[in-house]
């Protein structure tokens, strides 16, 4: 391999990493711009419902988009943390083949050793048995919390109009 292809693939390498941790910062992002704009609508919603003297169809109504908007948001938000997974994934094979290329023939014993860690992340595009995909562990947690966020978002909304009925 020549000087020029050399830092090219070197180049490449650190590109993909930096997208990566881009990625990771973009994914925080959106699960926390999400998890403001559900705590918003819990807030906003509490005290409306403590202001007003009876809730009546208007309030429901109100209260029961905003809701649904809240929701819908979060089928947005779980959307696209599962694009930026899918990007995650994809710059993750890019840095393995990368580093296939460069070790995967050597016999070193120092670099057979490196490798030898795939539970460190250390992995070739050609343990493909090793390599990312679905979701990781982050995100299922960010899946969980969005899932039981919507799941009081329907609480809500059903409470809401049992009590406009009811009472």
């Amino acid at each position: 391999m020549n000087n020029s292809d050399k830092d090219f693939f070197i180049a490449e390498f650190n590109k993909a990493w930096d997208m990566v941790l881009a990625i990771d910062l973009r994914r925080g992002t959106f699960s926390r711009y999400y998890n403001i704009l559900f705590l918003a609508v819990l807030a906003v919603s509490t005290n409306i419902l403590l202001n007003v003297e009876k809730i009546n169809l208007a309030v429901s109504f109100g209260l029961t988009l905003i809701f649904i908007f809240t929701y819908l948001a979060g089928n947005v938000t779980k959307g696209i943390l599962e694009s930026e997974r899918s990007a995650n994934i994809r710059y993750r094979k890019k840095i393995n083949l990368i580093r296939e290329i460069f070790l995967g023939n050597n016999e070193e014993k120092i670099v057979k050793e490196y490798l030898a860690h795939p539970e460190l992340g250390i992995k070739l595009l050609s343990q493909e048995d090793n390599q990312p995909e679905g979701v990781g562990r982050t995100l299922k947690g960010i899946y969980n919390l969005i899932s039981i966020q919507k799941i009081t978002l329907i609480a809500c909304i059903f409470g809401l109009w049992c009590y406009y009925f009811y009472i």
